[in-house]
């Protein structure tokens, strides 16, 4: 068939009774009660954009609506759809020349780097490195469906709804001739995108041909089903999609059901040393089996030995949507039970009330004209923080677009950028009581460990493992060119952090046994190889280092911070579970020699020795022990705690000033504020993303103010950033309202975790908690404080 469009006419009644339309969403003016009762976005104006439009999905496949009542469209996305674009992906060999880098380093001192990227790049190119850089695989669409439907007269009784409970997309306006409705959803329970369109005229289907030079796409439609079959051209293998095509109820109604199914293909060594793509990767030792629906946390990719092998899976996905229930209702009713389960674990209350019902655009305008953030718009991107989370973690974890793209080319490639934005994405998932869905985070980052592993030999000579700063298909270190990403070695720790998290909120000591304890202790490995040079004190020294993303020297504060959460979390962990004794003198002794944090001459917490400070950039490298590892040097020396107060002002002073304004830039800065007991500071900071619209219509966050650039990693973090305020805890002690702010006298969350197994209720009036609630798995002791006063009190079991 011909690329370009394929037309399918849908056959709709004359008239449908409202009768046969139920619908869960609220009505256009919904009452008062039902009105609270519903959590997620609503909006009377159209998706212009795909980027405000409302999206759904199930931690694997992604479904994004936009458009207007005439022109229509549907996005379909796959967590495991990254672009190949043919580069080749080997690591250079550089480690004989560290010695002349950290010569350079002391000679040249902080950035730039200019000299020893030079050195390296010279070096790299005589090896094959393409300059100026390998750009990584980009995030793309999985396919395209427009519907078509000429309105007659005018549109009224616009509405577009986003049910952050039930993960259900509605959309509903009338014409001249009655009402039209399509409903969407991607099922956790069946493992298919779900669209029903219903309405008293016929409407028109579009199915795009791809159209991309880098997919060799195979399309065919019948009136039942529309299947693709794509390879990608540079190799990697490519994936099928198939969508059955079912008119019923006489006509009223036409429901579409999708499923998309990635599968690879090796490449030769020569070309690409990225191990998913290797022939000797395991998965390719047997033929792939077709699973309809895999578990969620498992791997949907199919492994061929070649592409035409390939060939005999879109029989098989065909015949699979026929499998499906054929009815929007029954599909629809268990997927929601199981999405609830997930979304009502947790429920926040500030008060929002009635304003819940008001569209999305009405509150986001009001935040803007009276420069304050109105609790219903604050309980709305809390909640589209867990539901950005519940919809793309899964199978994987969320890339910068989460699960969701209505480009080719997205900014960064739609990528794993693993300098920040991953980690702002998955930051709540064990305080918001989503701990389970963190297992696809735990098989992407272990299913990186050989590439990482190449990485530090390769290009420092070091044992242990070495993260880059972006992955996609490979976890390879090949994204830098004339970027000094290179010198930054506390990538491994810093996605680690998340795996000593999950121990400790849940209290899973197989799990700290089997897959913690050895990711530290290739990372202490990669450590005691690189951390050599020593000042005159006797000190190690970080060199080259590297500061996100403001430069180059020597003992960057992230490093050490990094360094130290590392070492203290193996010592920890090994102690507790009497493992590795031999080991523990030499990680104590490496711990020992870490030089201290920084402090310039005005009292702050630096990024540097030197007591430079970056205020304006978008990073707040300097604050991770009090965003990320928590560091209880924060909480236990009083100079340090004010000098990361400090800091957190500059910072703050710096954005606001008018330097960079990126959401996870404000998520670091409010985290941190939370944690040092700022609450006004960080309050500021889900303020001003919310004045300054950091946030599309759907609530899915922005890189930049205004709605620019589709980025998902602020609402990952926006519910940190609450947790974090209401509740601080470390095993065995909790804290309640540490860092409560004055906009919030009143208020009730419920369900949040703390550290050790703990699931808590807070109930404050008048900045004063009134009633709580801490349970656990177990009866167990924990120490609490309330109101400023420390008691201890027995848990009680859940």
């Amino acid at each position: 068939m011909k690329a370009g469009w394929v037309r399918l006419f849908g056959l709709l009644a004359m008239m449908l009774p409202a009768m046969a339309m139920p619908s869960p969403e609220p009505s256009p003016e919904p009452a008062a009660a039902a009105a609270v009762a519903f959590r997620g976005s609503l909006s009377r104006v159209p998706a212009k954009r795909w980027e405000d439009g409302f999206v759904t999905g199930n931690g694997r496949m992604g479904a994004l609506w936009f458009g207007d009542p005439a022109n229509e469209t549907l996005v379909a996305s796959h967590c495991r759809l990254f672009l190949p674009l043919g580069n080749r992906e080997v690591v250079p060999d550089l480690a004989a020349h560290l010695p002349e880098i950290r010569r350079i380093s002391r000679a040249k001192g902080y950035y730039p780097a200019t000299e020893m990227m030079d050195f390296l790049r010279a070096k790299a190119v005589e090896q094959g490195y393409h300059i100026p850089r390998i750009p990584t695989d980009p995030f793309h669409p999985g396919l395209f469906i427009n519907i078509r439907q000429q309105p007659a007269g005018a549109v009224t009784d616009y509405q577009r709804s986003e049910n952050f409970q039930t993960g259900e997309v509605c959309v509903r306006w009338r014409d001249e001739r009655g009402e039209f409705r399509r409903r969407l959803f991607v099922s956790r329970t069946d493992n298919v995108i779900a669209l029903s369109l219903t309405g008293p005229a016929p409407c028109e289907l579009e199915f795009p041909a791809l159209g991309h030079r880098l997919i060799q796409s195979q399309q065919q439609t019948t009136p039942e089903a529309v299947t693709y079959h794509n390879v990608y051209a540079k190799g990697k293998g490519g994936y099928d999609a198939a969508v059955r095509i079912i008119r019923q109820d006489e006509g009223r109604e036409v429901l579409l059901l999708i499923r998309i199914v990635p599968w690879k293909t090796p490449l030769p060594q020569a070309l690409s040393e990225a191990w998913p793509y290797s022939p000797d990767h395991p998965d390719f030792k047997q033929p792939g089996i077709f699973q309809p629906v895999p578990a969620l946390a498992d791997s949907s990719v199919l492994a061929y030995q070649a592409s035409e092998h390939a060939m005999a899976l879109l029989p098989q996905l065909r015949q699979s949507l026929d499998d499906v229930h054929g009815d929007y209702a029954t599909l629809l009713a268990p997927h929601a039970v199981a999405h609830a389960a997930l979304f009502n674990r947790v429920r926040l209350d500030l008060g929002g009330g009635p304003d819940q019902a008001r569209p999305t655009e009405e509150l986001l305008d009001l935040a803007a004209k009276e420069n304050r953030l109105p609790p219903a718009l604050m309980e709305k991107m809390y909640d589209a923080g867990r539901y950005m989370l519940i919809c793309a973690a899964g199978e994987l974890l969320p890339n910068l677009q989460g699960l969701w793209s209505g480009s080719w080319d997205p900014q960064w490639s739609g990528d794993f950028t693993l300098d920040t934005n991953v980690q702002s994405a998955m930051a709540a998932a064990c305080s918001g009581n989503l701990a389970d869905l963190m297992e696809g985070y735990f098989r992407k980052i272990e299913s990186f460990y050989p590439e990482w592993r190449l990485n530090a030999k390769r290009i420092y000579g070091c044992r242990g493992l070495f993260s880059g700063a972006r992955a996609s298909n490979t976890g390879l270190l090949l994204h830098w060119g004339y970027w000094d990403l290179l010198f930054w070695t506390a990538g491994s720790g810093w996605l680690a952090s998340f795996f000593s998290d999950y121990a400790a909120y849940t209290d899973d000591h197989e799990f700290l046994l089997r897959r913690c304890v050895p990711l530290l202790k290739e990372i202490a490995a990669f450590q005691e190889d690189f951390l050599t040079e020593h000042d005159a004190a006797g000190l190690v020294e970080f060199i080259p280092s590297y500061n996100p993303e403001t430069g180059c020297g020597i003992n960057a504060t992230m490093d050490i911070a990094v360094a130290r959460e590392v070492l203290t979390h193996l010592i920890a962990a090994c102690r507790e579970l009497k493992v590795a004794p031999e080991d523990l003198p030499k990680w104590e002794a490496l711990l020992a020699k870490l030089p201290p944090y920084p402090i310039n001459e005005r009292g702050e917490l630096s990024e540097w020795p030197d007591g430079s400070i970056v205020a304006g950039h978008r990073h707040h490298s300097q604050l991770y022990p009090c965003f990320q590892s928590f560091d209880p040097l924060f909480e236990t020396d009083a100079t340090l705690r004010q000098a990361a107060q400090a800091s957190v002002r500059v910072k703050i002073a710096g954005s606001d000033g008018g330097g960079e304004q990126s959401s996870f830039g404000r998520v670091q800065c409010g985290v941190a504020a939370a944690f040092l007991g700022m609450p006004e500071e960080a309050y500021g900071r889900l303020k001003v993303m919310a004045v300054k619209r950091s946030m599309n219509l759907s609530l899915i966050t922005s890189h930049e103010p205004n709605a620019e650039i589709f980025n998902t990693d602020g609402n990952g973090g926006i519910p940190q950033i609450v947790n974090t305020m209401l509740l601080f805890s470390r095993p065995g002690q909790i804290d309640l309202l540490p860092a409560l702010p004055q906009a919030w006298p009143t208020g009730k969350v419920t369900g949040l975790r703390a550290r050790g197994g703990f699931t808590v209720d807070i109930e404050w009036q008048d900045g004063k908690v009134i009633d709580y609630r801490i349970t656990a798995s177990e009866a167990r002791a924990v120490r609490v404080r309330v109101n400023g006063k420390v008691q201890w009190e027995m848990a009680g079991k859940s």
